[in-house]
């Protein structure tokens, strides 16, 4: 009898932690524009991968013209600037590299929260509650004088690019956002729409990046 008692107090408890686990969930969810602005630094400056969306412009292949081609691409924050500008690393020879040399205007940049498969619990949200950031803008080659410290700082983060020169012709792309939309996951608990642009440039701060717990290592000064 004593074991049944202990038994259904444990069981209350796990569901009193879960239910407690919930509403914090909900209690730090972005819920404004603003709020959205400064998780979508938080996310850019946490993700070391994400995918690009280029036109294709394809001698080769004329009637894939138009089409949006979609890649995986290393990417770091630029730390030239920490205005929520972003580093892109191409080799002249991909899809990618040739789509952008042929229309830099009209790019785009999605980067999802990644957590939700480094999270163990047995009632984790889907990963369809996990927030996703859109970036569409302009891609510019990145000046020869700030190639130094761009290269520090994005292979401090991807050390394994910086051998990839030695195999094809790669460049630095500058993608400067236009346009951002937000989607923190399901409308009812997050923000979902457009964040102004100077909202999203001016919100967050090198103080706050510090202080932000997936905070990935530094780049070199």
């Amino acid at each position: 009898m004593q074991d049944r008692v202990l038994l259904y107090i444990i069981e209350a408890m796990q569901i009193v932690c879960v239910l407690i686990a919930a509403l914090l969930a909900v209690v730090r969810c972005e819920k404004t524009e603003r709020e959205a602005a400064f998780a979508a630094r938080q996310l850019l400056d946490s993700t070391i991968h994400a995918e690009l969306s280029s036109i294709v412009k394809s001698s080769e292949k004329p009637n894939a013209n138009g089409y949006v081609y979609g890649s995986l691409e290393y990417i770091a924050p630029d730390c030239t600037s920490n205005n929520g500008d972003v580093l892109l690393y191409l080799a002249d020879m991909s899809m990618e590299g040739g789509n952008v040399q042929a229309d830099s205007s009209h790019v785009s940049l999605t980067i999802r929260d990644l957590t939700y498969y480094n999270d163990s619990r047995d009632r984790k949200p889907g990963v369809m509650d996990r927030a996703r950031l859109s970036l569409m803008g302009e891609v510019s080659v990145v000046p020869d004088e700030l190639l130094p410290q761009v290269e520090r700082c994005f292979f401090t983060v991807h050390p394994d690019a910086k051998y990839w020169k030695y195999a094809h012709v790669f460049r630095f792309w500058l993608l400067k956002p236009r346009d951002i939309y937000w989607v923190g996951g399901f409308g009812s608990r997050h923000y979902i729409g457009w964040i102004g642009i100077d909202l999203y440039r001016s919100e967050t701060s090198e103080t706050k990046l510090v202080n932000q717990p997936r905070r990935r290592r530094s780049s070199s000064k």
